[in-house]
């Protein structure tokens, strides 16, 4: 079963009407997900940029993201997450002595994110 969490309302609908009728879409918080610990096998994300979403603290919101995700992930599953808050991203994974693998860099309406990977095994 795949299931999709967005906290926008908007995104959510438009969610809805671009997957399977069998793809779960649930509108919500990414750092208080509504899922059970070690349950889920791979989360894709495009993390804030503080571009579209705006965040005051966009390093804690990085920090409370990957602690959650981190919670509802299985022992042997992946994360891929796309942002252009490198530096961010990696000091966040250093605190929670998460490994971080750094897959690929895109081009991406002139910005230029990178890719990463980190696996729970």
């Amino acid at each position: 079963m795949e299931c999709k969490v967005d906290i926008q309302a908007s995104a959510v609908e438009t969610t809805k009407s671009n997957v399977s009728k069998k793809v779960i879409v649930r509108e919500g918080d990414a750092c208080h997900l509504p899922i059970n610990d070690s349950c889920i096998d791979v989360i894709v994300t495009n993390l804030p940029w503080d571009i579209q979403i705006r965040s005051e603290n966009i390093r804690n919101l990085y920090y409370m993201f990957l602690c959650e995700a981190l919670r509802v992930l299985k022992e042997n599953g992946r994360m891929i997450l796309l942002t252009d808050k490198i530096d961010i991203l990696r000091q966040v994974c250093q605190e929670l002595n998460v490994g971080i693998k750094e897959l690929a860099q895109i081009s991406l309406h002139g910005l230029h994110p990178y890719v990463f990977s980190i696996n729970m095994y």
